[in-house]
């Protein structure tokens, strides 16, 4: 997840830099689901990944938002902000409401999946964000991701993975025009790496390996 977490920081750099330029040219393009995808597959190919638009996972996307609404009434996320309640609603479901979210998806070995979430109808204080939403919007859904499902290599591959897939789709959580991704993401978790060490639990030395 540290590897992911470093790649959404890369992301998110990029993004911002980029809503500065589509601001000041004002060719940031209307806010929608297709060209917030265009955006994400383009942040990804920035950074040497072969990405490209997903539309087996929207299906799955689907099914994550339809739980997300039938949980966000419940006591427990009141108060909480859209991304919060969110991320709250995905992290407390089980494995079997899970799986049933993925069951539309054939799943990649090697890779894992997450989904996030952004309000589209805000209304910001800076005309830099108000005109580069769409770049704006894409930072977020490409950021924060929770996890759905994650693929743990037994041995380091003799070639990494190094596509991505992307899903964007349109909806309403609690009263509120939102966006939701569901990514497919190179997974670079290993239960063992030979010969580096097996004190390592991990066996990976730079700790970015899990087992979530």
């Amino acid at each position: 997840m540290k590897m992911a977490k470093k790649l959404v920081a890369v992301l998110l750099a990029g993004v911002l830099a980029l809503s500065v330029l589509t601001a000041c040219s004002g060719s940031a393009g209307p806010l929608t689901k297709d060209n917030v995808t265009d955006y994400i597959i383009d942040y990804y190919k920035a950074n040497g990944y072969q990405a490209e638009e997903e539309q087996s996972m929207e299906s799955a996307a689907q099914a994550v938002l339809a739980y997300v609404n039938s949980q966000i009434g419940k006591s427990e996320y009141n108060g909480m902000a859209l991304r919060e309640a969110f991320s709250a609603i995905i992290e407390n479901a089980d494995e079997n409401t899970r799986k049933g979210w993925m069951s539309s998806v054939t799943p990649k070995e090697g890779y894992f999946y997450c989904v996030s979430c952004a309000s589209v109808n805000e209304t910001y204080r800076t005309d830099l964000f108000n005109q580069g939403k769409t770049a704006l919007i894409a930072a977020v859904l490409a950021s924060d991701q929770c996890g759905i499902r994650s693929y743990i290599w037994e041995q380091a591959p003799e070639r990494w993975p190094s596509d991505a897939g992307v899903c964007v789709i349109e909806g309403v959580i609690g009263g509120k025009e939102c966006m939701v991704s569901m990514l497919r993401i190179p997974s670079r978790v290993v239960a063992h790496y030979p010969n580096k060490g097996d004190d390592n639990a991990s066996g990976d030395p730079s700790s970015d390996a899990t087992t979530e």
